[in-house]
This record gives C-alpha cells, sequence and structure tokens, in this order.
C-alpha cells in the first residue's frame, strides 16, 4: 500500500536552502521511510503573520 504525506511548509522542502533546513531533512527523512511526500508551498500573508505572531513574541520577552 503506497503511503502518501501532504507536508506544507512555506519554503519548497526540496530545497537544501528552506529555513533552517528543516523542511529539506524532514521532507529526506520521510522518503527513505518509505512515504511517498507531496509538498505543498504556502505563502504568508503579512498582516495575519504579525496578528498571529505578536502574542507568542509577547510572551517569550515576557519570560
Amino acid at each position: 500500500m503506497l503511503k502518501k504525506i501532504y507536508l506544507c511548509t512555506t519554503a519548497p522542502s526540496k530545497s537544501y536552502k528552506s529555513w533552517s533546513n528543516i523542511p529539506y531533512l524532514l521532507h529526506k527523512n520521510l522518503e527513505k521511510k518509505g512515504y511517498v511526500v507531496e509538498n505543498y508551498v504556502m505563502q504568508e500573508v503579512e498582516p495575519f503573520k504579525t496578528v498571529f505572531n505578536l502574542p507568542i513574541r509577547a510572551l517569550n520577552k515576557f519570560f
């Protein structure tokens, strides 16, 4: 049976230069385990990115 995983990232996961190499390494390791990996690159929308990251940044500064 074919096992397929949909990997959603903000950079192409086959690119070694993707953010901190985490998507790249995850993609490669899943393929080694026998999964077929389908990568969906999702672009961040700036106003929403700021709104969702603001509380996390505030908590990081507080603690």
